[in-house]
């Protein structure tokens, strides 16, 4: 057997290493190649790896992660990197060689504030409890280091939506659907602001098709004794609330999943909807010819302009719900590029404008969302409804 080839069987065993090492929290693959295809990346998100740049042949193979990752260095995504809360290791294939070389991330440790000096709505030692049980802290009231990001992500997850809950009425409680909701994190979160800082009544429904991670999250409720969240196994298209929704998270939803939630959303009248979309392949495969053909010729334009494309879709699908939409950074881009959420504030009926800037963006690109497949009046039919 040729040496590269030995050398790519071990760039393989390393990175399957590497996806069983939970301290790793992405692992990006790319070709040093002009015009290549654009990087893939596989995200640790909730506990699961979740890849993000697929094809949507490749991403049939991501239930057996090592066939796909020799499949992806088959297709010449040899430069690769692995980053952790401290460091990022590269290795590259030089000449029927592997190179590594390591990187330290200094910022994130040495820049984190200690206990005392911790501000915003989720904080030692008033959050200790929760923040012990979803991991961020540790026993004796410290914030863990390799979970000073999460822990961050956390407080600007409540700045993101403390305004808006600020608008719903406290003569009730607030129902909130938790779409998709692995080990619902930020669930947690927002009980805990929502009961302990702002005192107000709240109830949570977590969904999710994972048994494993809906049973993770209800030993996590049950040791905070959050009485009023439950969890639930199944799709979430059975969901029926016996009140009116007043909130939905979708957050890292992988792929068309987001645009379940949406429509999930839309058919609840949901008052607000927080979207943070995650693996955004499904029209990559399907921008052909279109006015910017001269980009998308190039495969890293085009997955770039696929993931853009995809969202702006969504946002003017909101729009043309009744919704009043904004876009802002959740995290850092040095966290993961899927850093975008799409917050959306029910203030209206449907909208003809949006809905002709949807109708021009899919005739524009030749694409066919599966949104539209899931909410059809996008497509054809009338305005009329909610």
């Amino acid at each position: 057997m040729p040496r590269e080839a030995y050398s790519i069987d071990a760039l393989a065993n390393l990175i399957s290493e590497w996806l069983r090492d939970e301290d790793v929290e992405q692992i990006t693959f790319a070709s040093a190649a002009p015009d290549s295809r654009a990087p893939v990346a596989a995200v640790r998100s909730n506990g699961e790896i979740r890849f993000e740049g697929l094809s949507a042949e490749e991403d049939a193979m991501s239930s057996d992660p090592e066939s796909l990752i020799r499949h992806l260095l088959g297709q010449g995504l040899t430069l690769v990197s692995a980053r952790t809360a401290s460091t990022v290791t590269r290795v590259e294939l030089v000449e029927g060689r592997l190179k590594l070389r390591r990187e330290a991330l200094h910022a994130v440790e040495e820049a984190f504030p200690k206990a005392e000096e911790q501000t915003g709505p989720v904080c030692l030692p008033q959050a200790h409890a929760l923040l012990h049980a979803i991991g961020i802290a540790t026993q004796d009231g410290r914030i863990r280091a390799d979970r000073a990001r999460k822990y961050a992500q956390v407080n600007r997850f409540v700045d993101l939506v403390s305004d808006y809950i600020a608008e719903i009425s406290a003569k009730r409680p607030i129902h909130i659907l938790d779409a998709g909701c692995g080990k619902s994190y930020l669930s947690f979160v927002l009980y805990y602001y929502l009961r302990e800082v702002l005192q107000r009544e709240c109830y949570i429904v977590g969904i999710d098709v994972n048994p494993d991670r809906v049973r993770d999250a209800e030993q996590i409720r049950r040791k905070l004794g959050y009485e009023h969240m439950e969890f639930r196994c199944g799709s979430i298209k059975n969901y029926r609330p016996k009140q009116p929704l007043d909130m939905l998270l979708s957050l890292h939803a992988c792929d068309t999943a987001t645009d379940e939630a949406i429509a999930v959303g839309l058919s609840l009248n949901a008052r607000l909807i927080f979207l943070v979309p995650c693996c955004q392949h499904e029209l990559l495969s399907q921008i052909k010819d279109n006015p910017l053909r001269s980009i998308t010729r190039h495969p890293i334009y085009r997955a770039r302009l696929a993931d853009l494309l995809t969202d702006a879709l969504r946002t003017c699908a909101l729009e043309a719900a009744g919704y009043e939409v904004s876009v802002v950074e959740y995290v850092s881009p040095l966290d993961t590029p899927k850093n975008l959420m799409i917050r959306a504030k029910k203030v209206g009926g449907r909208n003809p404008a949006a809905l002709a800037r949807y109708r021009e963006l899919t005739a524009m690109f030749g694409v066919s969302p599966s949104l539209q497949e899931m909410v059809p009046w996008l497509k054809e039919g009338s305005l009329k409804g909610r």
